[in-house]
Formats: structure tokens, C-alpha cells, sequence
């Protein structure tokens, strides 16, 4: 299937290329984190919570969370 010299281009190519989409997987995922948390906060403000309630929600975060 590959002959002698491209396993050494497709090998490091292989590499890269899960290298960059583990970076797209992760910012992705930081990226729907954030905007799930501005809705939350969007919600609570539509339902007039105070400043200092919805400051003290968020920081109210599960163990697991980071």
C-alpha cells in the first residue's frame, strides 16, 4: 500500500493532523462553555435576579467543574 519514503511523510502528517484537531476539539469546547454560561447568565438577569445573587450562582460551581 505505501512504499518505502511516504511512511515517513504520512506518519508525522498523521501526527499533525490529530494534534490540530484535538486543538479544535478544545477550543470548541471552551468556546461552548463560555456561551452556555452567557446564557445562564442572560436568563437570570431576564428574571431580575441581582448582580451579587447571580455572581454568587456562578461561583457556586460543582467540584468536578474547573
Amino acid at each position: 500500500m505505501f512504499e518505502g519514503d511516504n511512511v515517513f511523510v504520512l506518519i508525522p502528517l498523521a501526527f499533525f493532523a490529530c494534534v490540530v484537531l484535538g486543538i479544535a476539539i478544545t477550543e470548541f469546547r471552551k468556546y461552548a462553555t463560555r456561551r452556555h454560561e452567557l446564557e445562564i447568565k442572560r436568563d437570570m438577569v431576564e428574571r431580575g435576579l441581582t448582580v451579587d445573587d447571580i455572581e454568587r450562582v456562578i461561583a457556586a460551581k460543582t467540584p468536578g467543574d474547573k
